[in-house]
């Protein structure tokens, strides 16, 4: 037995309302951490996540003008990080470098582990979420 046209519709209205709300449920939430002459770096808020000693988060840093990296032009980078709060530490778990069209032009898995250095641009997340109770 074959649908009705009208069935058909709300298939078709009911898995775009779906879509919608699934798009939505992923949505990051982008709060802008610090602007400087060469870029900007934001946190995805939605993404923080404590267990225990560590915390894991996004972060998107916009460059202002487009730099070569690995033989590409990059704008963006996006990148997956956990800190040790007590042993002041962060690893890279993943990275995603865009064009200034949004296109993937490369990508990092997980790095080693590095201090955070004190007076630099690392040390921004590791204080807003280790220090305070954003990531709460």
């Amino acid at each position: 037995m074959r649908g009705t046209a009208a069935t058909g519709d709300k298939m078709k209205r009911l898995c775009f309302l779906l879509l919608c709300v699934a798009t939505q449920a992923g949505a990051a939430d982008w709060i802008k951490m610090r602007e400087l002459d060469n870029q900007t770096l934001y946190l995805d808020k939605s993404s923080f996540h404590k267990g225990g000693d560590s915390v894991r988060f996004w972060e998107k840093v916009v460059l202002k003008k487009a730099e070569m990296v690995r033989g590409k032009e990059v704008k963006t980078l996006k990148a997956q990080y956990s800190i040790s709060c007590s042993k002041k530490t962060q690893q890279v778990k993943s990275a995603v470098f865009y064009s200034a069209r949004g296109d993937v032009v490369g990508s990092l898995g997980k790095q080693e582990k590095t201090p955070i250095v004190p007076g630099t641009l690392r040390e921004l997340p590791y204080d807003a979420l280790c220090k305070s109770r954003i990531a709460g």
